[in-house]
């Protein structure tokens, strides 16, 4: 199955409807410069076949951002007819009500029955493949195997078992808090029953209250105590003086506020300055990725393709600028989020110090002033944090370094010593009574052995259970991990071969690079890493010998597999300036390796590179072509049906366009001159600045033709009448030069001669399409069928 139209609306960066129509199961090929509304293409499909966008979601995009701007969420679709008459139409179309589950008309699941593996490539999904670690790089493989869901769940599994083992630590942490208390009243941290109950009665006897023989009657002896206290009113006093004592130690230490809180009014100030900034902070990282990928070379002045705004200058230094700007804003707005998150925390937790420890102090006279200071700063504290919990954008000033409450906090800080002091005398004097003391001490012994015992055995059942649970969890994970491991290797074991052959195409010039193979770490340091064969010996991980380019090939070599393999019913390919981090000499393998082994397949092409789309229309002259010549906001990507450059040239030419002609002539005929010389191996004299003129191109190609095809082959006459024109000559040294003009009669004939010569340097078997002769074996010749040009 593959496709035979695709329409897209109001999505992204395309507003008004743009249709393609794939005839005769055409392969298509977009060419466009950046910021022209290519890239919203990739991202409907990916839409289409996961109903999310993966890359935007890493950027702080998601669905709401789906719809252009100009459609207020209406009519935003993709709408795709396929050659398979059972599915035949799929529209995906934005729902406004619940973006997150877009409207589906059409066969959906039959379309994901053949279409199971992603089928786009981006060229950051290569920079991911090469720059990132080998636990995103394990993300990449699984995404391009088709694990997706699966590793999905197994995160889901792994953030369980994390919650468990937070929730044990946790438990643990309060049972050895419950067993510390149980060796300081009972001089054992691991008692029985039958040793609490002894401690317990030893108590009981001393005061005559009944002996109990259940753990469950403790409760009746501690309010028997508590009686015996409150019957006395002096022992009542001095436990109720210790329980006071702990509310204090519960309660501070308590700090000064007052730098924060002037800290963070500042910092609010500086930035409500540029509020206008603030909401453009959205923005920042659709800046940073935007200079990810744009090139020096775009158009000056236009619409910012981000922002909107009208530029003057290159686009790279605008958006450099404003990445800038707002990047200084960020790191600033980040130190007040900090800050202001900090003061929410100090905030929630006073209020509730000061809410409990005014219950505490309650009808003590020499507390009354602090408990009303306490009861003051709670209420102040709850408008405060009404103010500073707000999103920035929705605070309207922060005004509180004067409020009563911050100096109120450092009254109630000051008071700590003085509280103490209190307590401690009116404690050591009712303690100087021997008799009060000890009936309060033992009260105080038996409530809080009987309470830690309780937590103890309650929470020594807890840790027991979790530990098991952890444990069997743990098991069920390892047996799950093992399971997308083996699959994912089973997977990548059915598409090693062609991943083998697929990166010796790419890297046929490396014949000491050969046998890419990939070994996976599961678990939760699941990663993977790569392996090369190098001069003979294996070698891992393969960064250690390979180039930037030579992973990218591994990793294009993988998604090219993985396709085929795993997409077999469905033989649509989508690959998205993926050649912007290969070597120029390995584009055109690109295009053997899609020759060679992609000969049902349809593929979208969206690049920015000139040549690397002229090399495209000369290997697959049946491909469409289109340009997209510039976007603006209202109606999207302005596009056009293509013809190759040379082609292109002859029509500015008839329309006697000469200039405009003779400069994009310059341009391809020194491309094409590198291009042929690389296949034929001419010899040509170095230059350190690797800058030649046409004519240093020219004259030693001229000479090779002649040196393997002798002076009597029709394509070395060729040559020499392109030579013997007075107009190419002059052409050749002087086009550069934009105060020398040519007519676009001399410039027709210098293009019919060679065009000439350059259909005479492609294989014309209908089995290979175009591809370009090479020099072999002392000949020029076609290394697919074997066809040479015959030396005479």
């Amino acid at each position: 199955m593959i496709i035979k139209r695709f329409k897209i609306e109001n999505f992204r960066g395309i507003s008004l409807p743009i249709e393609f129509d794939l005839k005769n199961n055409a392969s298509l090929v977009i060419f466009g410069k950046n910021g022209s509304g290519k890239s919203s293409i990739v991202d409907s499909w990916e839409w289409l076949h996961n109903h999310k966008i993966d890359h935007l979601a890493r950027e702080g995009a998601g669905e709401a951002d789906y719809p252009n701007r100009n459609s207020n969420g209406e009519n935003t679709y993709l709408e795709v007819e396929f050659t398979d008459p059972r599915i035949e139409n799929i529209k995906i179309q934005y729902n406004k009500k619940k973006i997150k589950d877009p409207i589906i008309t059409g066969d959906y699941i039959a379309f994901k029955e053949k279409a199971k593996h992603p089928f786009h490539l981006r060229y950051k999904d290569l920079q991911q493949f090469v720059y990132f670690t080998k636990t995103d790089k394990y993300k990449y493989l699984a995404k391009y195997l088709g694990f997706d869901p699966l590793i999905s769940f197994q995160e889901k599994l792994l953030s369980a078992k994390n919650k468990i083992e937070d929730k044990l630590n946790k438990f643990s942490i309060e049972y050895e808090k419950a067993k510390a208390g149980l060796k300081e009243h009972l001089g054992n941290d691991n008692p029985s029953t039958a040793d609490v109950l002894a401690f317990l009665n030893t108590i009981a006897i001393n005061y005559k209250q009944p002996t109990i023989d259940k753990l469950v009657d403790s409760k009746k002896l501690i309010f028997s105590l508590k009686d015996l206290v409150a019957n006395d009113p002096k022992a009542k006093e001095l436990s109720t003086l210790k329980d006071l004592e702990q509310s204090l130690s519960r309660f501070y230490p308590i700090h000064s506020l007052t730098e924060k809180i002037k800290n963070l009014e500042t910092l609010f100030n500086s930035l409500k300055a540029d509020e206008k900034s603030i909401k453009d902070l959205l923005l920042v990282n659709l800046y940073r990725t935007s200079l990810e990928v744009l090139e020096n070379n775009y158009h000056d002045g236009g619409p910012c393709p981000v922002c909107d705004e009208v530029y003057l200058g290159n686009l790279v230094g605008h958006i450099q600028n404003k990445h800038h700007t707002l990047k200084d804003l960020q790191d600033k707005k980040d130190e007040f989020i900090t800050l202001q998150n900090e003061l929410i925390g100090i905030f929630r937790a006073y209020t509730t110090k000061c809410k409990q420890i005014t219950q505490d102090i309650n009808g003590y006279i020499e507390f009354n002033e602090f408990a009303s200071l306490n009861k003051l700063c709670s209420d102040e504290l709850t408008k405060a944090l009404a103010i500073i919990e707000k999103d920035i954008i929705d605070i309207k000033t922060i005004n509180i370094s004067q409020e009563p409450f911050v100096a109120q906090i450092e009254q109630i800080v000051d008071f700590e010593n003085k509280a103490r002091a209190i307590l401690k005398d009116k404690i050591d004097i009712l303690e100087s009574d021997s008799s009060i003391k000890e009936l309060s001490n033992d009260y105080q012994r038996a409530k809080d052995a009987s309470t830690a015992y309780f937590f103890f055995r309650k929470l020594s059942k807890q840790v027991t259970y979790l530990s098991n649970v952890k444990y069997n969890y743990s098991q069920i994970l390892e047996s799950f991990n093992n399971f997308i491991r083996d699959k994912m290797q089973e997977s990548f074991n059915k598409i090693a071969n062609n991943v083998v052959t697929y990166f010796e195409t790419l890297e046929e010039d490396s014949a000491h690079i050969k046998n890419p193979t990939v070994n996976l770490i599961t678990g939760k340091d699941k990663a993977v890493e790569l392996e090369i064969e190098f001069v003979s010996k294996k070698v891992s991980p393969a960064f250690k010998v390979l180039s930037e380019s030579q992973v990218n090939s591994f990793g294009l070599a993988i998604f090219l597999a993985s396709i085929k393999i795993f997409n077999e019913d469905f033989k649509f390919i989508i690959l998205d300036d993926i050649i912007n981090s290969f070597d120029a000499h390995k584009r055109p393998k690109v295009l053997s390796l899609i020759k060679a082994n992609f000969p049902d397949h349809q593929f979208l092409i969206l690049t920015h590179d000139q040549i690397w789309y002229d090399q495209i229309q000369n290997r697959f002259p049946s491909w469409i072509k289109y340009k997209f010549q510039g976007w603006d906001s209202s109606s999207g990507p302005k596009y056009k049906l293509a013809k190759n450059s040379i082609d292109e040239i002859v029509d500015e030419l008839n329309d006697d366009e000469s200039i405009s002609a003779g400069q994009k002539l310059g341009r391809y005929l020194e491309w094409r001159l590198q291009e042929i010389n690389q296949n034929l191996q001419t010899a040509i004299k170095y230059r350190i600045d690797n800058q030649y003129s046409m004519i240093e191109l020219f004259n030693p190609l001229k000479k090779r033709i002649k040196d393997l095809l002798s002076e009597r082959h029709p394509l070395y006459k060729l040559f020499s009448d392109l030579d013997g024109l007075s107009s190419f000559r002059n052409y050749s040294a002087h086009y550069k030069n934009s105060s020398t003009s040519f007519t676009s009669s001399e410039l027709l004939t210098v293009v019919k001669l060679w065009i000439q010569i350059e259909n005479s340097l492609i294989c014309q078997s209908s089995t290979c399409d175009n591809i370009p002769l090479q020099y072999e074996s002392n000949s020029i010749r076609c290394k697919n069928c074997g066809f040479t040009l015959d030396k005479l």
